[in-house]
């Protein structure tokens, strides 16, 4: 952990390293920093703070917190009542570290693709590359979702041992099987975010897909 309101992690279950990607009608706020894949051109500033990151002085907002006990918020807003419009509500949206809104409507197009498969991985880890490729092998039609660009889950982040190898050549080893099997289609940068009747999940796909 880097500080109370710096990076507590490295995946999509960060809460504090939001940023704000791209400007005018593209732009997109509240976006994890720990998911967000790096390019050329990339466009990124910070939200979470204020007046700005080099001086914020929201921060010293962690030195009080042992202080108010739990709940106290519902008191000490509620009166004065003209307060709430005047003073309040523009501190608290100030202080919620939540992005800006584009202002103009958004030029881009977006598809919604549906596909079926007989198994569905989801998670690109370990567990779910030696899922896939077992289903993947004999036959089965899979789909292997991948939250990040690139395969492996925290074997590209931490140095473990698979049958007495490194985890490095086991993955590298790994990932190139995929390719030859075109059974298994891997989907990245993809999140699963919902289970319907049926077996029909529904999923937020951040790149291009050409072909299932």
């Amino acid at each position: 952990m880097v500080s109370q309101r710096g990076v507590l992690t490295a995946g999509s279950e960060e809460l504090n390293a939001l940023v704000e990607l791209r400007s005018d009608s593209r732009r997109e706020s509240n976006t994890r920093a720990t998911t967000t894949e790096l390019y050329d051109g990339l466009l990124a500033e910070s939200q979470s703070r204020w007046p700005s990151l080099t001086l914020d002085i929201t921060a010293t907002a962690c030195l009080a917190s042992p202080l108010p006990p739990a709940g106290y918020y519902y008191n000490t807003f509620m009166w004065p009542a003209a307060f709430w419009e005047k003073l309040y509500e523009h501190l608290i949206r100030r202080a919620s570290s939540l992005g800006r809104t584009a202002t103009d409507s958004d030029p881009d197009h977006y598809e919604k693709p549906f596909a079926r498969c007989c198994v569905l991985v989801i998670g690109a880890g370990p567990a779910g590359l030696m899922v896939a490729l077992a289903a993947g092998r004999s036959g089965a039609g899979v789909f292997l979702d991948a939250e990040d660009f690139a395969l492996g889950g925290r074997l590209r982040f931490e140095q473990v041992a698979i049958r007495d190898g490194a985890a490095d050549d086991w993955l590298t080893t790994v990932k190139s099987e995929p390719e030859a099997l075109p059974n298994l289609h891997v989907i990245s940068c993809t999140t699963v975010f919902g289970v319907s009747d049926s077996s029909t999940y529904a999923g937020v796909i951040v790149r291009e897909v050409k072909e299932f």
